[in-house]
Protein backbone atom coordinates (compact mmCIF):
# COMPACT_ATOMS: atom_id res chain seq x y z
CA UNK A 1 0.00 0.00 0.00
CA UNK A 2 3.01 1.99 -0.33
CA UNK A 3 3.13 2.55 -3.69
CA UNK A 4 4.65 5.73 -5.46
CA UNK A 5 5.40 7.18 -9.29
CA UNK A 6 7.08 10.02 -9.97
CA UNK A 7 6.50 11.29 -13.91
CA UNK A 8 8.91 13.30 -15.87
CA UNK A 9 8.43 14.14 -19.83
CA UNK A 10 10.68 16.21 -21.76
CA UNK A 11 7.83 17.80 -23.31
CA UNK A 12 4.12 16.77 -22.37
CA UNK A 13 0.80 18.44 -22.73
CA UNK A 14 -0.99 19.80 -19.51
CA UNK A 15 -4.28 18.55 -18.56
CA UNK A 16 -7.46 20.82 -17.24
CA UNK A 17 -8.77 23.71 -18.74
CA UNK A 18 -8.06 24.43 -22.52
CA UNK A 19 -5.44 21.47 -22.54
CA UNK A 20 -2.83 23.78 -22.65
CA UNK A 21 0.65 22.63 -24.43
CA UNK A 22 3.65 23.08 -22.29
CA UNK A 23 7.10 23.54 -23.50
CA UNK A 24 9.59 21.18 -20.66
CA UNK A 25 9.02 18.63 -18.40
CA UNK A 26 6.08 17.84 -16.53
CA UNK A 27 6.13 16.23 -12.98
CA UNK A 28 4.27 14.57 -10.95
CA UNK A 29 4.57 13.00 -7.12
CA UNK A 30 1.98 10.29 -6.38
CA UNK A 31 3.16 8.84 -3.33
CA UNK A 32 1.88 6.52 -0.59
CA UNK A 33 4.80 6.60 1.29
CA UNK A 34 6.83 9.42 -1.20
CA UNK A 35 10.33 8.09 0.37
CA UNK A 36 10.05 5.08 -1.77
CA UNK A 37 9.36 6.24 -5.40
CA UNK A 38 9.47 3.93 -8.82
CA UNK A 39 11.22 6.26 -11.25
CA UNK A 40 10.38 7.09 -14.60
CA UNK A 41 11.77 4.35 -17.66
CA UNK A 42 13.66 2.58 -14.75
CA UNK A 43 16.36 5.33 -14.90
CA UNK A 44 18.93 4.76 -12.45
CA UNK A 45 20.36 8.47 -12.51
CA UNK A 46 16.66 9.23 -10.56
CA UNK A 47 16.71 6.32 -7.83
CA UNK A 48 16.63 7.70 -4.48
CA UNK A 49 14.92 8.42 -1.55
CA UNK A 50 14.03 11.54 -2.66
CA UNK A 51 14.48 12.23 1.38
CA UNK A 52 16.43 15.96 1.07
CA UNK A 53 15.93 19.00 -0.74
CA UNK A 54 19.18 18.30 -2.81
CA UNK A 55 17.17 14.84 -4.03
CA UNK A 56 14.19 16.78 -5.35
CA UNK A 57 16.34 19.26 -6.94
CA UNK A 58 16.79 16.02 -9.35
CA UNK A 59 14.37 16.89 -12.26
CA UNK A 60 15.40 20.24 -12.60
CA UNK A 61 19.31 19.48 -13.04
CA UNK A 62 17.96 16.37 -15.73
CA UNK A 63 15.41 18.97 -17.56
CA UNK A 64 18.07 21.99 -17.87
CA UNK A 65 20.58 19.29 -18.87
CA UNK A 66 18.39 18.67 -21.84
CA UNK A 67 17.65 22.55 -22.44
CA UNK A 68 14.12 22.19 -21.09
CA UNK A 69 12.75 23.09 -17.69
CA UNK A 70 9.88 21.86 -15.48
CA UNK A 71 6.62 23.35 -15.49
CA UNK A 72 4.36 21.54 -13.87
CA UNK A 73 4.03 19.87 -10.06
CA UNK A 74 1.49 18.00 -9.29
CA UNK A 75 1.43 16.77 -5.69
CA UNK A 76 -0.50 14.00 -5.08
CA UNK A 77 1.21 11.90 -1.44
CA UNK A 78 -1.91 10.87 0.85
CA UNK A 79 -1.93 8.07 3.25
CA UNK A 80 -4.84 7.61 5.68
CA UNK A 81 -4.77 6.01 9.30
CA UNK A 82 -8.44 6.09 10.80
CA UNK A 83 -8.61 5.38 14.23
CA UNK A 84 -10.71 7.05 17.23
CA UNK A 85 -9.15 10.52 17.79
CA UNK A 86 -9.01 9.22 21.54
CA UNK A 87 -6.49 5.74 20.30
CA UNK A 88 -4.99 7.20 17.19
CA UNK A 89 -1.28 6.52 18.09
CA UNK A 90 1.42 8.81 17.83
CA UNK A 91 3.35 6.80 14.96
CA UNK A 92 -0.14 7.05 12.74
CA UNK A 93 -0.37 10.76 13.53
CA UNK A 94 3.47 11.34 12.61
CA UNK A 95 3.69 8.73 9.16
CA UNK A 96 0.03 10.88 7.95
CA UNK A 97 1.39 14.09 8.79
CA UNK A 98 5.09 13.43 7.30
CA UNK A 99 3.08 12.41 4.18
CA UNK A 100 0.28 14.12 3.46
CA UNK A 101 1.53 17.49 4.14
CA UNK A 102 5.40 17.92 5.19
CA UNK A 103 6.26 16.11 2.04
CA UNK A 104 3.51 18.09 -0.32
CA UNK A 105 5.57 21.31 1.72
CA UNK A 106 9.16 20.12 0.56
CA UNK A 107 8.60 19.40 -2.91
CA UNK A 108 6.22 22.66 -3.31
CA UNK A 109 9.26 24.57 -1.77
CA UNK A 110 11.71 22.74 -3.89
CA UNK A 111 10.22 23.39 -7.26
CA UNK A 112 8.72 26.58 -6.17
CA UNK A 113 12.38 27.87 -6.08
CA UNK A 114 13.23 27.01 -9.27
CA UNK A 115 9.92 28.58 -11.15
CA UNK A 116 10.23 31.68 -9.39
CA UNK A 117 13.64 31.67 -10.93
CA UNK A 118 11.49 30.95 -14.38
CA UNK A 119 9.12 33.69 -12.90
CA UNK A 120 6.68 31.02 -14.55
CA UNK A 121 5.18 27.57 -13.62
CA UNK A 122 1.85 25.48 -12.10
CA UNK A 123 2.06 23.99 -8.90
CA UNK A 124 -1.38 21.77 -8.07
CA UNK A 125 -1.61 20.04 -4.63
CA UNK A 126 -4.44 17.18 -3.84
CA UNK A 127 -6.93 18.34 -1.05
CA UNK A 128 -9.91 16.78 -0.09
CA UNK A 129 -13.31 17.48 1.53
CA UNK A 130 -12.36 17.18 4.71
CA UNK A 131 -9.79 20.07 4.06
CA UNK A 132 -12.97 21.79 5.07
CA UNK A 133 -14.98 19.15 7.34
CA UNK A 134 -13.62 16.75 9.87
CA UNK A 135 -14.88 12.96 9.39
CA UNK A 136 -15.23 10.46 11.75
CA UNK A 137 -11.77 8.81 12.81
CA UNK A 138 -10.01 10.46 10.77
CA UNK A 139 -8.38 13.32 12.60
CA UNK A 140 -4.52 13.27 11.36
CA UNK A 141 -5.87 12.69 7.64
CA UNK A 142 -8.28 15.77 8.05
CA UNK A 143 -5.70 18.02 9.92
CA UNK A 144 -2.96 17.14 6.41
CA UNK A 145 -5.34 18.12 4.21
CA UNK A 146 -6.52 21.26 6.12
CA UNK A 147 -3.08 21.93 6.08
CA UNK A 148 -2.79 21.68 2.50
CA UNK A 149 -5.47 23.61 1.59
CA UNK A 150 -3.99 26.21 3.70
CA UNK A 151 -0.39 25.76 2.48
CA UNK A 152 -1.47 26.13 -1.26
CA UNK A 153 -3.55 29.02 -0.62
CA UNK A 154 -0.48 31.02 1.33
CA UNK A 155 1.74 29.92 -1.78
CA UNK A 156 -0.62 31.10 -4.48
CA UNK A 157 -0.80 34.04 -2.12
CA UNK A 158 3.36 34.55 -2.25
CA UNK A 159 4.04 33.79 -5.36
CA UNK A 160 0.77 34.28 -8.37
CA UNK A 161 2.64 37.83 -9.12
CA UNK A 162 5.59 36.16 -9.45
CA UNK A 163 4.94 33.76 -12.48
CA UNK A 164 3.69 30.68 -10.61
CA UNK A 165 0.33 29.94 -10.16
CA UNK A 166 -0.68 27.52 -6.77
CA UNK A 167 -4.17 25.90 -6.97
CA UNK A 168 -5.41 22.83 -5.00
CA UNK A 169 -8.22 20.29 -6.46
Amino acid sequence: DRAASRQYAPSSTAGGSGGASVSGAAVSLSAADWKTPRTPWGDPDLQGTWSSQAELGVPFERAEASGGTVEILVTNAGIIRRAPAAILSEDDWNAVLETDLTAVFRWCQTFGRHMLTQQRGKIITIASLLSFQGGINTAAYAAAKGGVAQLTKTLSNEWAAKGVNVNAI
